[in-house]
């Protein structure tokens, strides 16, 4: 009988050991695993903001990789972390997390995400 109860423990302890094991390997991984279309706000660790769209060409590098993320474009922040308009004449925006200590994902649809400028669906940039 103790042997029974062992076993059944134990079956016990590695379904629950099992329900909040994640086989991503780091927070940043699961963020970005299926994110879809967005605009992402960073806080630089000098205080200023830095943000863009997160689109079909952008890119988030995986584990055991050191993170970096690639906007496929940028845009002007405000000194609030607001997103301005779209930077036009650049070919996208590179950012190491090492460099910033906040990382905010900001649907589309949000009102307060840009006034009056949504990127378009196909994360091809904003409209013009």
């Amino acid at each position: 009988m103790p042997a029974v109860a062992a076993v059944t423990v134990s079956l016990m302890d590695r379904r629950r050991r099992k329900a909040r094991f994640l086989s991503t390997p780091s927070a940043w991984d699961h963020a970005f695993r299926d994110r879809e279309p967005c605009f992402v706000r960073v806080r630089l660790k000098d205080g200023n903001w830095a943000g863009g769209w997160y689109g079909d060409r952008s890119y988030a590098s995986s584990y055991p990789h050191p993170a970096e993320l690639y906007l496929e474009s940028a845009r002007v922040m405000g000194a609030d972390g607001a997103f301005g308009a779209r930077v036009h004449g650049t070919a996208g925006l590179r950012l190491r997390a090492e460099d910033f200590d906040v990382l905010e994902f900001v649907e589309a649809g949000e009102p307060a995400a840009v006034p009056g400028e949504e990127e378009g669906r196909s994360g091809d940039g904003a409209r013009t």
